[in-house]
């Protein structure tokens, strides 16, 4: 679940990013190659795809059954999972996984293609938050509690690592007089990929303010 709402969210953000910098046509190697080295899923992109265009990354972090980390199959797998351990999970928390898991299965990569990825991915990360509140306002904090917090904050801090660890390359340029612009459009990207911006302006970090913006993502309580 917590993979699913990851990916939606560095899909839209891409998404917004390439509009916001024009970019539309040739983002391949500034977006969307980095968003499918950033999920993990690069050499198996590759071996299928061999270019990471627009259609191809979003088909394959969206919809793509031979995908076993895409937001599809990641819901599906989490259906699987919750149905195997029904007796812990409270009637509500069960009844929106299965409502996610089927309103996702019978939808068609062509609606979603008409209506843009940013209306698919609202709809699933509105349906995790609705399962995340469910699991925290309805289960009983016992071992079952604990190993699923456990598994959202584990796989979060994984995919926040993966995300420093490829965009901060792309904020050190070989060009040494690369447009600070730029730079802070990069950063501001990072941030809104880990769910992170609006924290920042709160805590009124600047955008060009490096070690603070680390220490934010890494290890900010």
């Amino acid at each position: 679940i917590e993979r699913a709402d990851t990916y939606c969210r560095l899909l839209e953000v891409s998404h917004a990013m390439t509009r916001e910098s024009g970019d539309v046509g040739s983002g391949a190697r500034t977006v969307w190659e980095p968003l499918v080295e950033i999920t993990g899923d690069l050499d198996h992109f590759l071996a299928i795809h061999h270019v990471a265009d627009e259609a191809r990354v979003v088909r394959f972090l969206a919809f793509a059954d031979e995908n076993p980390n895409s937001v599809r199959s990641c819901l599906s797998r989490a259906r699987q999972n919750g149905q195997a351990v029904r007796d812990l999970l409270p009637t509500e928390v069960w009844e929106a996984l299965n409502t996610v898991h089927l309103e996702l299965s019978s939808g068609s990569p062509l609606r979603f293609s008409r209506e843009g990825i940013f209306v698919f991915s609202r709809e699933v990360r509105r349906a995790v938050a609705l399962l995340h509140g469910l699991v925290d306002s309805s289960m009983r904090r016992d071992g079952s509690w604990y190993f699923l917090r456990l598994g959202r904050f584990v796989e979060r801090a994984e995919k926040t690592a993966r995300l420093l660890e490829v965009k901060y390359r792309l904020l050190l340029p070989d060009d040494p007089a690369l447009v600070a612009g730029a730079q802070l459009h990069q950063w501001r990207t990072l941030l809104r990929s880990a769910g992170a911006h609006e924290a920042s302006l709160r805590l009124d970090i600047a955008p060009d303010a490096t070690r603070e913006l680390v220490h934010l993502l890494v290890s900010d309580e």
